[in-house]
């Protein structure tokens, strides 16, 4: 409960709880110079309160005021908030009022008024004490013409705001809209709290003003965007692309639902990206993390604020950025760890009906074959080259060369034209391209289950390649190709 001491030119708040008012006041010594008759008016969401020109924040834990805007008017008659807080509607000029909105949110506290925004048209007409009514509209009276003006749609910018100056007509005088001034803060409505802009890809926490103290549960809808609720009153947003995002919570409570709503604003990611983890594969090397240019700033966990940064230590290392819009921060783990090289041993001679299981062994966590295949192991079914990589902990590579004995595993060998059969992806989901040098003349494909039943076969126009759609169970299939240039197997992974 707060008032002001004009006698002592003070702020006295006492705290009002279910077992009654405190004996004692809690003291804000601030004095100004404002009309008696004048409420002091709180933002809904109770953390400001205006009184004369002071645009003051009341703390709710201690009960005491401080200045933040002196506006320095000298023919301040009113004002009111916007029920989002946003904005501040003064009402200036004794004999006809110019009506002004302030955005709290871009003010300059050493000019406040330059940016200001008028939102009637000044005619001579005298208004005095707007109040914000439920409906979300503010209400002001013409005391002397007996008229009641309107604020509609207090909330927008002032270019959107509508004034109506003559909204209702009593066809008398006024003089009882200002005798009595009280507000009640608590279930006028929920704030949200959180950046109004964001970044695609990187997240955002958002809640709901006062969360520790909510006496219901709050109900979350995220229009655009995947959340994740952390606590009551608090949750996450992960941000996809860029674009529009809508953020509605609600309570139930004795009283109705109350809601509150925030519209976030979703830019391009900003590329941010320290790779995939790493290990320190050499002794006494330092390696060099690049969070990328163009950042208004960077911040890394070990403190420096540069564009890279060098470790040669394992640990959890990671960087937030800023640019003009959100903050973005990635990780990357430094790995302490030492592997064995890749090995597949010594190169192989297969023959008619031979299969080899080549095993790039244990130690790293990506392993890719040279036809995309990815796991340690690989199974052989015919003469080639077979490639293996892995790139975390550690980049590693080993080669195998598998070579034929005639014809039999399908290998046609002549020297003078290398021979590749690529399956495009492999493993695949059924659908699939084949491709193969055009001197070779192949006419027909067919492809086999491992139990050797033929599932599907196909003739080929002989250019170079052929795309296959096959509908079977995920497993190992050998495809064949055959024509005057001979007989080819392939492997083929369906998924």
């Amino acid at each position: 409960l707060i008032t002001y001491d004009q006698l002592e030119s003070r702020y006295l708040a006492w705290l009002v709880t279910q077992d009654g008012i405190a004996f004692e006041p809690i003291v804000s010594n601030v004095s100004q110079d404002v009309f008696f008759t004048l409420p002091l008016t709180p933002t809904a969401k109770g953390d400001r309160i205006m009184h004369g020109n002071y645009l003051m924040d009341f703390d709710a834990a201690s009960g005491t005021l401080s200045v933040s805007v002196d506006f320095g008017l000298s023919n301040l008659v009113g004002w009111e908030f916007s029920g989002s807080g946003q904005y501040l509607y003064l009402f200036e000029g004794e004999f006809g009022t110019s009506v002004f909105q302030v955005d709290l949110a871009n003010l300059d506290a050493s000019d406040p008024m330059a940016e200001a925004s008028l939102v009637n048209e000044p005619s001579g007409i005298v208004y005095f004490y707007p109040q914000r009514a439920p409906d979300g509209n503010i209400y002001v009276e013409n005391a002397f013409g007996g008229d009641i003006a309107r604020i509609v749609g207090p909330n927008l910018p002032a270019g959107q705001v509508i004034f109506e100056p003559d909204f209702a007509n009593f066809q008398t005088l006024i003089n009882s809209f200002g005798n009595y001034f009280h507000r009640y803060i608590f279930g006028e409505s929920l704030f949200l709290e959180g950046a109004s802009s964001a970044c695609a890809g990187s997240p955002g926490t958002y809640s709901v003003y006062g969360s520790n103290c909510l006496q219901g549960t709050v109900e979350w809808s995220v229009e655009g965007a995947a959340y994740t609720e952390l606590v009551n009153g608090e949750i996450i947003i992960d941000f996809p692309a860029a674009g529009v995002v809508n953020v509605t919570a609600m309570m139930q409570t004795e009283c109705g639902v109350v809601t509150g709503m925030m519209e976030i604003q979703v830019s391009s990611d900003v590329g941010l990206d320290l790779g995939t983890d790493f290990g320190l594969c050499e002794e006494g090397a330092t390696y060099t993390l690049d969070a990328g240019p163009g950042f208004l700033s960077y911040e890394w966990s070990s403190g420096e604020n540069s564009q890279t940064l060098s470790v040669a230590e394992p640990g959890v290392y990671s960087v937030t950025v800023e640019t003009d819009v959100c903050l973005a921060t990635d990780e990357v783990e430094v790995l302490a760890t030492t592997v064995m090289p890749i090995d597949l041993g010594p190169d192989v001679l297969l023959c008619d009906g031979e299969v080899m299981v080549l095993d790039a062994g244990v130690g790293y966590n990506d392993y890719v074959w040279q036809d995309g295949t990815t796991g340690p192991f690989y199974t052989a079914f015919e003469a080639g080259t077979y490639v293996v990589s892995a790139a975390t902990p550690c980049a590693a590579m080993d080669t195998l060369i598998v070579s034929g004995c005639g014809e039999g595993i399908g290998l046609v060998i002549d020297a003078s034209r290398p021979i590749e059969i690529r399956t495009i992806p492999n493993p695949n989901q059924g659908t699939f391209e084949v491709q193969w040098h055009p001197f070779m003349e192949l006419d027909r494909w067919s492809i086999f289950a491992a139990s050797g039943q033929c599932v599907s076969t196909g003739l080929v126009d002989n250019n170079g390649s052929v795309l296959i759609d096959v509908t079977s169970a995920s497993g190992l299939y050998i495809i064949v190709l055959e024509g005057s240039a001979g007989r080819y197997i392939k492997r083929l992974v369906i998924e």
